[in-house]
């Protein structure tokens, strides 16, 4: 192994044994061969330690914390340990071959942040793919385009430089923020002017293993927001929307009605936001006629 890789990739886990194979499998596959693996581990118990004793691969490295549920402190902690000039983000997703050498030819070009698009797996099909084609912000005003529109990046996809951490400061381990934490990033470094790049290709999976917890602190993820980044007029729409999405999604009707139906009276509403609110207010309204 190279004393200096290109990228270190960082990958918090907990008990997820399959899931840490699967991906780790991808990124040995890489056509870029000089990495890092920094595997920040949450788990309870030795399982993780040990398959990572089977791999024996010294680009691996193995870190443990307790972390209290907190992601962005496991994400922190392994970006503290990288030692290369760029970090790549890896959750229970997986990577095409050249996922690693397209997004690092990205960043050679003056980038900061580059990420792509992703085909989306979830534990319900797992043999079918979508596309989830990920948002190009705007070159004038990223900020206002995440603030506006929402967040565009998965952070699997995201592979940008270290030093950004030292500049920007890390990711927020606020409790309020859990599952929102990466959202939240982004926003702070397009307000700090950082240059981002997608890439309009499916470079990986991301994986939709089930886990509803991130719908549930929606709420509380959004208030947060709220309080850290305002509540202009112009960023009204997203806010609303999402609100009204994740009380659908936990089947609270009447407050995802209340949201909803304020989004449509609201203005700079995307189509296929519009068509998205439309259809869960006529499933709302369908429900309640036959149920009462």
């Amino acid at each position: 192994m190279s004393n200096n890789p290109v990228v270190s990739i960082v990958i918090p886990t907990f008990n997820r044994e399959k899931e840490l194979a699967r991906c780790i499998e991808t990124v040995l596959k890489q056509t870029e061969k000089n990495w890092e693996v920094i595997v920040v581990d949450n788990s309870q118990n030795d399982k993780t330690k040990n398959l990572l004793d089977e791999i024996a691969d010294p680009r691996i490295r193995h870190i443990e914390v307790q972390n209290k549920g907190v992601i962005a402190f496991s994400r922190n902690t392994g970006v503290s340990e990288a030692k290369a000039d760029f970090v790549a983000f890896l959750d229970d997703d997986w990577w095409m071959t050249e996922k690693l050498a397209c997004c690092l030819r990205r960043l050679s070009e003056g980038n900061d942040i580059v990420y792509h698009d992703m085909y989306y797996r979830s534990a319900r099909n797992k043999s079918h793919s979508v596309i989830f084609k990920a948002r190009c912000l705007s070159d004038e005003n990223p900020y206002r385009d995440l603030l506006i529109y929402g967040n565009a990046l998965i952070t699997s996809s995201v592979v940008l430089r270290k030093d950004i951490f030292r500049l920007a400061g890390e990711m927020s381990e606020e409790v309020d923020l859990i599952a929102g934490e990466d959202y939240d990033y982004w926003l702070r470094l397009a307000k700090l002017n950082f240059k981002f790049s997608r890439i309009a290709k499916p470079l990986g999976f991301y994986w939709k293993g089930g886990n509803t917890s991130s719908v549930e602190r929606m709420p509380r993820i959004l208030r947060k927001l709220r309080q850290l980044h305002g509540y202009k007029e112009e960023s009204k729409t997203f806010y609303i929307y999402s609100q009204g999405r994740a009380y659908f999604l936990l089947h609270k009707y009447k407050r995802a009605r209340k949201f909803l139906k304020y989004f449509l009276c609201l203005e700079r509403r995307r189509l296929v936001i519009i068509l998205k609110a439309i259809w869960m207010l006529s499933y709302i309204f369908v429900r309640n006629l036959l149920h009462g």
